[in-house]
């Protein structure tokens, strides 16, 4: 896997390059209520970049895994770090 900074900086371009009706979207989105792209962004980010492939050590709580590297827990991550980048950058050019 790439490293977490090129992941997001890849997704962010993918995004810049969609359409700016989905981009806009997605940055409308308030950054508490992301998840609502687990299975859409996040799959697509899971996939891509292979994350299921790759080993974590897991932290069970109750049953559930809840490892900062668990591939749903890191595409939701790199979800967070897309929106805060590209929300940064819009800011930057305003």
């Amino acid at each position: 896997m790439n490293s977490f900074e090129e992941m997001v900086g890849i997704v962010a371009t993918q995004l810049t390059k969609s359409t700016a009706e989905q981009r806009d979207e997605f940055l409308k989105c308030d950054r508490n209520h992301l998840m609502v792209y687990h299975s859409t962004l996040g799959r697509h980010i899971r996939n891509e970049f292979k994350l299921w492939e790759t080993e974590w050590i897991p932290q069970l709580i109750g049953g559930f895994d809840y490892s900062p590297n668990h591939p749903d827990n890191l595409s939701m991550r790199a979800i967070e770090a897309v929106w805060d980048k590209l929300r940064s950058e819009i800011n930057e050019n305003i």
